[in-house]
């Protein structure tokens, strides 16, 4: 599990609230430590703790990532509050120090920090780190991105965790637990609730917190399986572009109607689908998709699905957006 913090960005006029942490300036916060505490919770704890101020609704922002030599740190960022110009802070636990906009780039922020900010204050997503790419656009000994998909009961997850094993170095994404990390107010599929808005944008969300976690697997070396289901071409592309520079694969599990019905029946009550598996496994086999490849895998055992991808594994990977652009 990685190390999980929050930090609020507070404003006072054209300067945001930072705060002094070894060698570097840095967001307030802290780290989520509970596991029953959401992480909005966890930061109206912290900045309480800090600053002696109370807030009651944080607007998170987005999520950063922090590779460092021997763990990924995860930044949940929120919009914590504008105070009046001039505002004077008391009992904190910490010296607050005040950073004009403009400055931030010189005012001893880190640099995967001080590159996300003038994004986030501008309202706009925060830039994908930069890799250090070959001569063709590729990332230089990044491996492999192979993302499974399929209607629900594919046996994707399976899949997935053996396909893992197949390789020196991995890691299983599964964005089911990603999605899940958001305790309170997660959108559900079902029915769009609690609103299609919302949906798409924790879906959409989703996708970039898992392709940066695959991204820092990738770029260390550690192949990532993503283990997602796609509903549209434009849910790939969107993964395409956080990965843009990576090598992504993809590989589709249909099996037939009888068979996904067999699956979803053999699966405990709490994990049965019903009528959503077939109601996907319409929407996958009709979406337009001709990425990667598709694989009838009716009759296929997870090893035998395992033992076709890792022999049509280059038959399978995707044009990069930089591809796309030469």
């Amino acid at each position: 599990m990685p190390t999980i913090t929050v930090s609020g960005i507070i404003l006072s006029g054209n300067s945001l609230l930072a705060v002094q942490a070894g060698e570097h300036l840095l967001l307030p916060g802290g780290l989520l430590i509970d596991d029953d505490e959401s992480v909005d919770d966890a930061l109206c704890r912290v900045l309480g703790e800090l600053l002696a101020l109370d807030v009651s609704a944080p607007d998170f922002i987005d999520t950063l990532y922090e590779r460092r030599e021997d763990e990924i740190v995860v930044h949940n960022v929120y919009f914590a509050g504008e105070l009046a110009d001039g505002a004077a802070l008391v009992a904190c636990a910490v010296e607050p120090v005040w950073v004009e906009r403009d400055a931030i780039a010189t005012a001893g922020f880190p640099p995967w920090l001080a590159e996300a900010l003038p994004a986030l204050l501008a309202g706009e997503t925060a830039p994908v780190p930069e890799v250090v790419l070959d001569e063709f656009g590729g990332a230089v000994g990044a491996a492999p991105v192979v993302i499974i998909t399929g209607p629900a009961g594919a046996g994707k997850s399976s899949v997935a965790r053996e396909l893992c094993t197949a390789f020196e170095r991995s890691a299983h994404i599964e964005v089911d637990e990603v999605q899940h990390m958001i305790v309170s107010g997660r959108a559900s599929p079902a029915g769009r609730s609690p609103s299609e808005t919302e949906w798409a944008r924790q879906r959409e969300l989703a996708t970039r917190n898992t392709a940066a976690l695959a991204r820092n697997f990738s770029t260390s070396g550690i192949t990532a399986v993503i283990d997602d289901v796609l509903e549209s071409r434009e849910e790939l592309d969107q993964y395409l572009t956080y990965l843009d520079g990576l090598p992504v694969f993809l590989f589709t599990l249909l099996p037939n109607v009888d068979t996904l019905r067999q699956r979803d029946a053999g699966r405990t009550p709490e994990q049965r689908m019903g009528d959503r598996c077939l109601e996907l496994h319409q929407i996958i086999s009709t979406n337009g998709e001709d990425r990667g490849l598709r694989l009838d895998t009716s009759s296929m055992t997870v090893d035998d699905v395992v033992d076709a991808i890792i022999e049509r594994l280059e038959s399978a990977m995707l044009p990069s957006n930089s591809d796309d652009d030469r």
